[in-house]
């Protein structure tokens, strides 16, 4: 996945202000890619003078903001009862639901923020948030605040190990191209084994 995406990201050039927003949206809804993947290649978007730092910051910005509130609606719309009905896999691993309505209940808004920090969690917590009906001026001030600290922070790490990624990306090349290689003679010395030891084999056999 993170090489689809480098090779997507490198394609597309100004169309990435489009894009990323799609892929955060995709990404709450099922996409097998976090959003600090998406970040973080924003981050070497920017290294490689792909996009403009002042330009595409915004757009993640904006993107993550639209992705919770989706999520937030979905649940605020749907309700509980339809949600519990899905397959889990699908929407919460088991009891995540009361877990997290139980921190809305001690926490209040520090379970928004402190969500948007954990992948995994935080689309459960904005869904928690719609069905609760959670109202939407107590929900946007802290993913604000949250998305003020993990945005930025993630795109510039993906601007700085950039380069790093770079080389990442070529060693992986190299050993899948050395295991393709290495497959005809895997399956060459394991045939000449098989054949070794029927041969052996087949004096006792005609022995007996």
């Amino acid at each position: 996945m993170e090489s689809s995406l480098l090779s997507l990201f490198s394609q597309v050039g100004g169309y990435l202000y489009l894009l990323v927003p799609c892929l955060l949206l995709l990404a709450t809804v099922g996409l097998p890619a976090p959003e600090e993947l998406i970040l973080f290649l924003c981050g070497y978007a920017i290294q490689h003078h792909l996009v403009q730092a002042e330009l595409i910051v915004p757009v993640c910005f904006l993107g993550i903001l639209m992705a919770d509130t989706l999520v937030y609606g979905y649940g605020r719309l749907l309700g509980e009862k339809f949600i519990r009905k899905l397959p889990s896999r699908i929407i919460l691993p088991g009891q995540a639901l009361f877990r997290i309505e139980d921190y809305f209940q001690r926490y209040g808004s520090w379970t928004i923020f402190l969500a948007r920090f954990i992948s995994g969690f935080r689309y459960a917590t904005f869904l928690s948030a719609g069905i609760s009906r959670m109202e939407l001026k107590k929900v946007w001030p802290a993913d604000l605040a949250a998305n003020l600290i993990f945005t930025p922070a993630v795109i510039y790490l993906g601007y700085r190990l950039a380069y790093k990624f770079d080389k990442a990306v070529m060693i992986m090349d190299k050993i899948s191209h050395v295991g393709i290689l290495l497959i005809p003679l895997v399956i060459f010395t394991v045939s000449l084994l098989m054949i070794r030891r029927n041969r052996q084999q087949e004096p006792e056999h005609g022995g007996k």
